[in-house]
């Protein structure tokens, strides 16, 4: 027989596993766009426009994502956009995701 605490805690560790997904998420969700906005900054063809996104977003599975997809936009648009900018950007898309996802209440 469980007990109320019980039932509690378990609800708890549910709410944690289910938020901790909806993190997930968001970040995935601000890594994709994040790959998109740099690739149309840069100033190459739509066809390299498009390989270089999907080689970006393709990385977003991988251990260390935002830090791998951030220095490699960093490294793409050196001279155009500096690393603070594409910092400040990618945290943006992390709000605005992290809004989506019902984790933050919307302004």
């Amino acid at each position: 027989m469980t007990s109320t605490f019980d039932d509690r805690e378990s609800a708890f560790e549910a709410k944690f596993a289910h938020n901790q997904e909806k993190e997930f998420r968001a970040e995935m969700m601000a890594l994709r766009q994040i790959a998109v906005w740099g690739v149309s900054v840069m100033q190459i063809s739509p066809q390299e426009k498009e390989h270089r996104t999907a080689a970006l977003q393709s990385l977003d599975m991988q251990k260390g994502a935002k830090s791998l997809i951030l220095a490699q936009l960093a490294d793409d648009l050196s001279g155009d956009v500096d690393e603070k900018a594409i910092k400040t950007t990618y945290d943006l898309f992390l709000r605005d995701a992290r809004e989506k996802m019902g984790l933050i209440p919307t302004a």
